[in-house]
């Protein structure tokens, strides 16, 4: 069975920003969802973009940001 976590982020910088933010380096959460980022990939640290033991894909905004 796959374990899947989705999120309404609201503003991925914000929310990395928090002490407790690193809670998904301790899950056993097979799939993460984070959803209404706010932010693109380019705005992002290598670290932010692939947090360490994780596969990330990012999908931004096409058109009207956020």
């Amino acid at each position: 069975m796959i374990k899947l976590l989705s999120w309404n982020v609201n503003g991925y910088r914000a929310i990395a920003a928090k002490r407790d933010w690193n809670w998904f380096s301790h899950t056993d959460a097979d799939i993460i969802g984070l959803q209404e980022t706010k932010v693109d990939p380019s705005q992002l640290t290598a670290e932010q973009l692939e947090p360490p033991g994780w596969h990330a894909f990012w999908q931004a905004s096409q058109g009207k940001k956020g």
